[in-house]
């Protein structure tokens, strides 16, 4: 299962998907997303869980057919500080079935890994 957790820069999302892969137990990589997408197939058969994260910028439907994430993406997590772009994202997951959910602005900002991995869960 990979999950993508979209943001503007990565900094603080991948500070965000570290906590979240802190409070799992199960085999979980952390990593940016186009580090995933080199070697996707090897990595989900290693992994129980991929928390990639990167650009908010990436879920367009040229970005999408370029690196069939369509294929790959169980669900993405918008960060809060990209949240305003929730419609835009939403659209162009909508023809994928891939569902688009917002990153609760709390556990962000606590970067609280158990709120965010229980939502994910919760959600699939």
């Amino acid at each position: 299962m990979l999950v993508y957790i979209c943001c503007s820069g990565g900094a603080t999302s991948s500070l965000f998907c570290s906590k979240i892969g802190q409070a799992s137990d199960e085999k979980v990589l952390v990593e940016h997303i186009f580090i995933v997408l080199q070697d996707l197939e090897h990595l989900m058969e290693s992994y129980d869980m991929i928390l990639a994260y990167g650009p908010a910028e990436l879920l367009n439907d040229r970005q999408v057919e370029k690196y069939h994430l369509d294929k790959i993406i169980t669900s993405v997590w918008i960060a809060p500080q990209v949240r305003y772009l929730k419609e835009t994202i939403f659209k162009a997951m909508m023809p994928y079935n891939i569902p688009v959910h917002l990153v609760d602005m709390r556990a962000f900002g606590t970067m609280n890994g158990k709120k965010a991995l229980d939502d994910i869960k919760a959600s699939l």
